[in-house]
């Protein structure tokens, strides 16, 4: 899965983590190109943008949602089509169920050739549009506190 040489450089520092990263940080979620990506709750824009290297998220949303208890956290719902950056500036509202974007095709989502979406929580707000969507195994735990397992809010999926 991690075949690109954004996983295989170790030199590549993201948010602190480095090494060779091979935990996944976040959930994929596949569907069909073309398919409606829905915020899971309100929330505001934190950032979009673009991510271009080859194994990375292609288009993405970042959205600042506040939980039941009161405790924000940042989602990060990438690989996304260019129609997702359209109009979203950050700190427009978002709403429960409002479509935010398309599950992107290979040339626009970083080059992944199954068509998904990646969704991450963060605990903090990130610098930029980007989060470390995987870290090396020797940072696993630390990685947990900022970027918890992402059925928190999706439910038990598997």
């Amino acid at each position: 899965m991690y075949t690109s040489e954004l996983f295989q450089n170790l030199e590549n520092h993201i948010d602190g983590y480095s090494g060779r990263r091979t935990v996944h940080l976040g959930i994929d979620l596949g569907a069909p190109v073309g398919t409606e990506v829905h915020a899971f709750t309100d929330g505001l824009v934190h950032s979009v943008g673009y991510n271009a290297e080859h194994g990375d998220y292609g288009y993405v949303v970042v959205i600042q949602h506040a939980l039941p208890s009161g405790v924000d956290v940042w989602a990060l719902y990438g690989h996304l089509d260019q129609s997702t950056i359209k109009g979203k500036t950050p700190g427009s509202r978002i709403q429960r169920g409002q479509i935010i974007g398309r599950i992107g095709a290979c040339h626009e989502n970083g080059g992944w050739e199954a068509p998904h979406v990646h969704f991450q929580l963060s605990t903090h707000p990130p610098e930029t549009h980007d989060m470390p969507g995987a870290s090396c195994v020797d940072d696993r735990s630390k990685a947990l506190l900022h970027y918890p397992d992402p059925r928190y809010v999706l439910g038990p999926l598997y």
